[in-house]
């Protein structure tokens, strides 16, 4: 196993308390204390580890007080990642359940009994599907598409299969779909993550498939960087469906007919933009899409604020400060469009932006809008 606290542990002591991610770090923007800062919680677990003395709860709590959104890792002038930080130290401190939020416990035990986080039935992990969808059960193209798209965000997974089924790409699913552990890995579960990927895994290697698809940045990442760190390596090429319909668009696949005449604003998801680096690809896609105008908000690509999504499943109403403090600078934007291309990021905007007139949607919408796919209306 490759996650593990020794590769990590040195991070606390090169630490140089300049506090310059204290002011991009999301929680601390919200709680206002330093000790949730980057800076404060490195300090004072240093402090205890020297000391020798036990972790207090309020430690440990304090440890999972953080979006993971890495905004302190791409400003620390000392290169630290405190994310992987973040990650190793719960492993260490979920070795003992009883320092697990029992949020988090509660969407394991779901994830276990339902195969989803959200604990609806296996049954209706397919009620998304179009009754005229057509796959191709020997298609090595798998488009994944994850829990959130499954049972909250449904139109994204119904979409992507109308669009690719409008331009004739070939691809299929898996039937027995199940979670691909995203959050145990940032829980701290690592050994509940590694049964979930093997058994994820198996399933993909014996379909046979050769190239990966999800609509969902957490999905993407945890198969792509993630499954590696436990010695996990799927044979696909993983993709994120940015990325797909930025290939099929340059390849003249994608030939979008419907104007849109509108003003989009694009919010880079931070686990596909600062930790991945894809950038480019939804804004290429978003510039093609017609009579359309794009304007970026303040804070973007790298330096793109988080919308709060990951803080949701433990600590709503920190999550819902952090995402209204994110519409309130798509709002200054003066889009009538914020999209974004993850389903946890459209969740959280949609429901921190209440008090403004503009709409929160996945870009997949607005693309099967231009292609003129009539089913897009639903959801605009």
């Amino acid at each position: 196993m490759v996650l593990q606290l020794k590769n990590y542990e040195k991070e606390l002591f090169i630490c140089a308390k300049c506090g310059y991610c204290r002011d991009s770090c999301a929680i601390w923007r919200v709680n206002g204390f330093d000790t949730v800062s980057p800076r404060g919680k490195i300090l004072l677990l240093k402090y205890f580890i020297e000391q020798k003395k036990e972790f207090p709860p309020e430690l440990i709590e304090n440890w999972y007080l953080c979006c993971t959104c890495g905004k302190c890792a791409e400003i620390c002038p000392l290169e630290i990642d405190f994310p992987e930080l973040i990650r190793t130290y719960r492993i260490e401190f979920a070795k003992n359940k009883k320092n697990i939020p029992k949020a988090f416990l509660k969407t394991t035990k779901n994830i276990l009994s339902f195969g989803n986080p959200l604990g609806q039935s296996r049954e209706s992990r397919n009620n998304w599907r179009p009754d005229e969808l057509f796959l191709k059960p020997d298609s090595k193209n798998l488009f994944f598409v994850g829990c959130m798209s499954s049972y909250w965000t449904m139109e994204i997974a119904e979409l992507v299969t109308r669009i690719l089924n409008k331009i004739d790409y070939d691809f299929t699913i898996l039937e027995d779909e199940s979670c691909c552990g995203y959050i145990e890995f940032w829980s701290g579960e690592i050994e509940t993550a590694k049964e979930l990927a093997e058994n994820l895994a198996n399933k993909i290697q014996a379909a046979g498939i050769t190239t990966i698809f999800t609509a969902c940045p957490g999905c993407y990442s945890t198969l792509k960087y993630d499954y590696p760190k436990l010695n996990i390596n799927l044979a696909p090429k993983i993709l994120h469906i940015s990325e797909l319909f930025a290939q099929l668009l340059n390849e003249g696949k994608l030939k979008f007919t419907t104007p849109l005449n509108s003003v989009i604003t694009y919010h880079d998801p931070c686990h596909l933009g600062r930790f991945h680096g894809i950038f480019d690809a939804p804004r290429q896609i978003i510039r093609s899409l017609p009579n359309t105008k794009f304007v970026e908000m303040d804070f973007n690509r790298e330096h793109s604020n988080c919308c709060g999504g990951p803080m949701r499943t433990a600590f709503l109403e920190y999550a819902q400060k952090i995402g209204r403090l994110r519409a309130q600078e798509a709002n200054a934007t003066g889009a009538e469009f914020v999209t974004t291309i993850c389903p946890q990021c459209v969740i959280s905007l949609r429901q921190s932006a209440q008090d403004y007139d503009f709409i929160v949607t996945d870009l997949v919408v607005l693309i099967a809008k231009a292609l003129g796919i009539e089913e897009a209306d639903d959801y605009l």
